[in-house]
């Protein structure tokens, strides 16, 4: 229930305390006011204001219940009002003329209002409706948002004046208009502009007093000649309301519509795209390898993001050998550091890349040291051990890399070989060591290899004839190939000899002795010691002396030898004592030549045969080998019959 303002003259205000029924309006929960069907009675009013009351001072009057009953309502608010005493003189309010009828929300936020009045007294001013927000304190207006607001002013009265009648005041509050500005976005090379500018806001600008941007919603419709395919430049970037719309609680106070409202372009700015190098690379190198890198940071063979082509250079130990497709190719050609470094400079689009710096240090190869592994008999002495360096296989692991071989710029010092083994040792297999510390290398590490020297049986040796057995006709010769077989690493010196003979035959070994010195060594392999040939000849008579024949050989050889020695002695005789008579030298010469002859004829018929021819038949001849030990201290032998047949 409130009590409304009323002016009374002073005489009148005992009765307006004892009777006021007529300045009281009650409101009821529906916001209406009541009839007086819905209750009954009347309030009481009790006033400050006495009859000695000042006049055109308003007074309170503050309402209580008093008789009022309802079935209804239950009587519980009461608003005070005033009273003010005031004279019978009529006057006027004329409002100023400097108060605007109209301001843009925003532009101006109070009013000052001025009014002047017949009596010269104070205008009071109250406000009749307007914009939430909106407030009267004193004489200024305070303007709470955008649409129409009514003030009442009124003056009181005074001991002479009564109060005016009122004069109502209406000033329109048009809606502030915003300006919406387009963004500057900067774009990389390739960015969707239609997908990233629906993810920009523009900026919103004219706000009143605390409100910002997020009281609206919606996006704007930007316009622009840029894509996603435009080169790195600059492109105007218009802006559109669109959708964009105030919330509802603030949409009366702003206007989002042009051309009220101001819309701004931006500048879409193109920048060239960033690009990445990624690679697959070694984690280590050894000298002679061939590394790769596949410079590939998408699943094509276009290396860079961008699609562009990497470059890639080597320093140091490693040396580029071309590539293929996304893979480049290096060759470990040194020791140590090096580096492989990846570029992408770019182009129009695309700033360079971030270049890709690897290190490595490239570590020595490993370079096999291996003694040859032996075998000997059991007693002979070790032989000179050998070793070979490198693999069998060109470029393996453990042997020679870029075509490097065993020279002294490569490699230099030779290895010791050792055994625990002797002489005297007995079979078993003993390690032959590696000592490669006097070895140097500056791109290998020297990896010693062991050899083995396995000590077996005394050595002997097999002796086999091809063929086996000869037929021969009498007066000629044959020949048979002799092969003596080293078993078990002999070592030594073998004579060959023939056996028994039959008569009329002799036997001819070439050669007659044959030196065996174990395995041996060539090109780095140990071979067994291989077996060796000889030749074997037989030889047969065929020749038979019988009767004179026989005897006149001999006869004949010895009258060469008696008839000069006859003359001779019958010369020595004569001379010296001169004969004298020429007869008797003749006919002692006559004598002694038939002498002769008489001797010669009974020789010749008196002899017997001599045969010398070698006989039919076949008989074994035994072929004897006698070979030395290692250690000099016996005979090692071995036999291969011979079959011969004499035709």
């Amino acid at each position: 229930m409130t009590a409304n303002p009323v002016s009374l003259l002073p005489s009148q205000l005992a009765a307006f305390v004892l009777s006021p029924t007529d300045t009281a309006a009650i409101t009821l929960a529906n916001g209406n006011l009541a009839n007086t069907a819905a209750y009954s009675g009347a309030p009481d009013f009790q006033t400050t204001a006495t009859a000695s009351a000042s006049c055109g001072t308003p007074y309170s009057i503050t309402p209580s219940k008093g008789s009022l009953t309802s079935t209804n309502y239950d009587f519980t608010n009461f608003v005070s009002g005033t009273v003010t005493i005031t004279g019978t003189a009529t006057q006027t309010i004329n409002l100023s003329s400097t108060l605007p009828s109209a301001v843009t929300y925003g532009k101006i936020t109070s009013v000052p209002l001025s009014a002047t009045t017949g009596s010269g007294g104070t205008v009071t001013w109250s406000l009749l409706s307007g914009p939430s927000g909106t407030t009267i304190n004193g004489s200024t207006l305070n303007i709470g948002g955008a649409g129409t607001i009514k003030v009442q002013a009124i003056q009181n009265g005074t001991c002479t004046y009564a109060a005016s009648p009122t004069v109502t005041y209406t000033l329109t509050v048009s809606p502030a208009p915003l300006t919406v500005t387009a963004p500057s976005p900067s774009y990389p090379y390739g960015t969707n502009i239609t997908t990233a500018l629906a993810a920009t806001a523009p900026t919103i600008t004219g706000w009143v007093g605390s409100d910002t941007s997020a009281l609206v919603s919606g996006s704007p419709v930007y316009t622009t000649s840029a894509t996603s395919t435009s080169d790195p430049n600059s492109f105007t970037l218009s802006v559109a309301q669109g959708y964009l719309a105030v919330a509802s609680n603030a949409a009366a106070n702003y206007t989002l519509v042009a051309p009220t409202a101001t819309y701004t372009s931006g500048t879409i700015t193109i920048t060239k795209a960033s690009q990445t190098i990624g690679y697959v690379a070694p984690s280590s190198i050894t000298y002679g390898g061939f590394p790769t890198v596949t410079a590939s940071a998408n699943s094509n063979t276009t290396n860079a993001s961008s699609g562009l082509s990497v470059t890639a250079t080597a320093t140091g130990a490693l040396t580029a050998q071309g590539y293929s497709g996304s893979t480049f190719n290096f060759n470990a050609s040194g020791t140590g550091a090096a580096t492989i470094t990846l570029t992408q400079v770019g182009n129009t689009d695309y700033a360079a890349a971030t270049p890709v710096v690897l290190t490595f240090t490239v570590a020595q190869a490993p370079l096999y040291v291996t003694a040859n592994s032996y075998t000997r008999e059991q007693g002979a002495a070790n032989p000179t051990f050998t070793y070979y360096i490198g693999t069998a296989t060109v470029g393996a692991t453990g042997g020679f890399q870029n075509g490097d071989t065993d020279i002294p710029s490569v490699l230099s010092g030779v290895p010791v070989l050792t055994t625990t083994a002797t002489q005297a040792s007995p079979q078993g297999t003993y390690t032959v060591s590696v000592d490669t510390s006097a070895m140097t290398s500056t791109n290998y590490t020297l990896v010693p290899k062991n050899g083995t020297l396995t000590v077996g049986p005394a050595g002997t040796y097999v002796i086999t004839a091809n063929p086996s057995s000869l037929t021969i006709q009498r007066g000629l010769r044959g020949q048979s190939t002799i092969t003596i077989t080293p078993s078990n690493d002999y070592q030594g010196t073998i004579t060959l000899t023939c056996g028994a003979l039959p008569a009329n035959v002799t036997c001819t070994v070439s050669p007659s002795t044959y030196t065996f010195t174990g395995e041996y060594v060539s090109n780095s392999i140990v071979f067994p010691e291989n077996p060796q040939q000889g030749t074997i000849t037989i030889n047969t008579t065929s020749a038979t002396v019988v009767g004179a024949n026989s005897a006149q050989k001999s006869n004949v050889s010895l009258t060469g030898l008696l008839i000069p020695g006859a003359f001779a002695g019958l010369f020595l005789l004569f001379a010296r004592k001169r004969v004298a008579r020429i007869a008797t030298f003749w006919s002692l010469c006559a004598l002694l030549a038939l002498g002769i002859g008489a001797t010669l004829g009974l020789s010749s018929c008196g002899g017997s045969s001599v045969n010398t021819t070698a006989a039919a038949g076949t008989q074994t001849i035994t072929i004897t080998g006698s070979g030395t030990t290692p250690s000099g201290s016996g005979t090692v032998t071995a036999t291969v019959p011979l079959t011969v047949t004499i035709q």
